[in-house]
């Protein structure tokens, strides 16, 4: 999960220590800014590892004094970022819960992505609408980028820098996908109203947005390794 707030000019880390019924984390996070000559930062704390929360979460940002210097409380958390481990489930969530029903899913493959995908994880993809998942399975170092909507599925894939641009559902808001496999640019990038979300690593790059918020409701890299 990823919170936005405003730091202290002297400090670049924070420790968060993040609790809900009971369960507690803790960790640094390292803050960046988001956007160019912004005042807000966002530090992401992952929570892939924990039971699915059934509340608002408490984060308190801290300084390793364990001065407080942010103590915040989240929105309701996604579900989708309890199954960052488990691609099929992750994708089974996304086509049967209503709650995604109106959201844009945006893909991009970086380096030797598809090569090791699963027949389970193809089966979800293909059942969540990505008509190209079957071609692109077994095939070293492609390239190859999405944008599903309700009503609307755009693939591309190829051994080339890909790039697609257009607006979401709402006709407003920009986006730009550019998918580059190992020997073709080995790069992800998933802007939105020209801020990336992409993690940009080895892997499938996914970002769930809610263009009714104007949110992205989550991002995570599927490793294939």
């Amino acid at each position: 999960m990823t919170e936005a707030f405003h730091k202290r000019p002297d400090v670049e880390s924070y420790t968060a220590v993040c609790r809900e019924s009971g369960q507690e984390k803790e960790e640094r996070v390292l803050l960046k800014q988001k956007e160019e000559d912004s005042a807000v930062f966002e530090g992401t704390l992952d929570l892939s590892g924990w039971e699915k929360l059934d509340g608002d979460v408490t984060i308190e940002m801290k300084l390793t004094d364990g001065e407080i210097l942010e103590d915040l409380t989240s929105e309701h958390v996604s579900p989708l970022q309890f199954l960052h481990d488990d691609p099929p489930a992750y994708l089974h969530l996304l086509q049967e819960d209503p709650a995604f029903s109106d959201v844009s899913i945006l893909l991009a493959a970086k380096d030797d992505a598809t090569a090791n995908l699963t027949e389970e994880t193809v089966q979800a993809m293909e059942a969540l609408g990505l008509t190209t998942a079957r071609e692109a399975a077994g095939q070293a170092r492609i390239s190859w980028l999405a944008v599903l909507e309700e009503g609307r599925a755009e693939e591309r894939t190829g051994y080339e820098e890909l790039t697609l641009e257009g607006t979401l559902r709402d006709e407003k808001t920009s986006f730009t996908i550019v998918s580059g496999g190992r020997d073709h640019g080995n790069t992800a990038s998933i802007l939105i109203s020209g801020i990336d979300y992409a993690r940009n690593h080895r892997g499938l790059n996914i970002v769930v947005y809610d263009t009714a918020r104007h949110k992205c409701i989550d991002a995570v890299l599927f490793r294939v390794d």
